[in-house]
């Protein structure tokens, strides 16, 4: 994630208008991995990995199980917010929390913020932390 877009307090406005395709009403995010196990989906339960799929004419999907930089873009929309955050950035904070409301169902997908790390730290990313260490684990095997 862009640091800089963070430090100002834009980061909310920019995910607004990327989250969603014109032509779509669910977030990028919910799409990856929905609730339950889905063939469209691009997360692989057993795998613990992101999949490219495959659209079929008949409206079918077939996920293809190669293991490739599609399985690890997830990380690049992983970023640690430091603890001080909410006073250094008030605008965030609230745009953030205005945000998450209007967004209520990317809830189920994203690491919970009021979950502090290491020192204090939050993450915001679009897989929780069972999915990144288990991309890590694949990554790094």
């Amino acid at each position: 994630m862009d640091a800089r877009a963070l430090r100002l307090g834009v980061l909310p406005d920019l995910w607004d208008r990327r989250i969603a395709p014109e032509n779509s009403s669910e977030p990028i995010g919910f799409t990856m991995d929905r609730v339950g196990i889905n063939d469209d989906e691009l997360w692989d339960e057993e795998d613990g990995f992101f999949y490219d799929v495959l659209r079929l004419p008949d409206g079918s999907a077939k996920r293809i199980k190669t293991r490739s930089i599609v399985g690890l873009l997830p990380l690049c929309a992983t970023a640690v917010i430091p603890p001080d955050l909410t006073e250094r950035c008030p605008k965030f904070t609230q745009r953030l929390g205005d945000f998450l409301e209007r967004h209520r169902p990317v809830l189920a997908h994203i690491h919970p913020l009021d979950v502090p790390g290491v020192r204090g730290r939050s993450l915001l990313s679009i897989c929780d932390e069972t999915k990144l260490r288990r991309i890590l684990t694949r990554m790094l095997d």
